[in-house]
C-alpha cells in the first residue's frame, strides 16, 4: 500500500470518526462510509494542507473511493513536482 493511500485512509477515518478498518481502498466514501459533500471538502482541505497542493474544484466530484482520492493526489503531486523543476 502506498504512503498516499495510507494517509488518505487516515484522513477519511478521522474526518468521519469511523474505524480505519472500514476505510478500504475501494469503499465508496459517500455510499459506503456515509460522508456528505462537506465531509469530502474537509478531506480535500486536509490533503491539500498535508501535501501543499491544490485540488481543482472540478476534481471534487470525481472523488468516490479512498483509492481514487489517493490516485488523484498522486497525479496532482507529480504535476506539481514537474512544474517546480
Amino acid at each position: 500500500m502506498s504512503d498516499t493511500i495510507a494517509v488518505v485512509r487516515d484522513i477519511v477515518a478521522d474526518t468521519l470518526a469511523i474505524p480505519l478498518e472500514q476505510v478500504t481502498p475501494r469503499a465508496n466514501i459517500i455510499d459506503d462510509l456515509g460522508a456528505d459533500s462537506l465531509d469530502v471538502v474537509e478531506m480535500v482541505i486536509r490533503a491539500e494542507e498535508r501535501w501543499r497542493i491544490k485540488v481543482p474544484d472540478r476534481d471534487l466530484s470525481t472523488i468516490e473511493t479512498a483509492q481514487g482520492f489517493a490516485d488523484l493526489l498522486d497525479c496532482l503531486m507529480a504535476e506539481t513536482a514537474g512544474a517546480r523543476r
